[in-house]
């Protein structure tokens, strides 16, 4: 299972009011109910994103089928992009 990390480069926490969150969301997917501070189904794959807001950044792992890395790494490189979007400057870490 891919985890990954996406932290601000200050080191502060990332700003993630509603509208942000909203616009995480990748192409292929949509929100659905479930643990989690935004959780995800990857329509093209079956698999569920599950972002979760923790002390260091955004926890974002995969469950369901396995993604192959390069679709995992796509979403995630995505999600960051749009993070930067805000004025955040953000890195991702992969932990898992």
């Amino acid at each position: 299972m891919a985890e990954f990390l996406i932290k601000r480069e200050d080191g502060r926490f990332l700003e993630l009011p509603p509208d942000v969150l909203a616009k995480l969301v990748p192409e292929g997917c949509e929100r659905v109910e479930g643990w989690g501070t935004l959780r995800l189904h990857h329509k093209p794959t079956d698999a569920i994103i599950i972002i979760s807001d923790e002390m260091p950044g955004l926890q974002i792992w995969f469950e369901g089928p396995t993604l192959v890395p390069e679709i995992a790494n796509k979403i995630i490189a995505g999600i960051a992009e749009r993070l930067k979007e805000t004025g955040q400057d953000v890195y991702t870490v992969q932990i898992g």
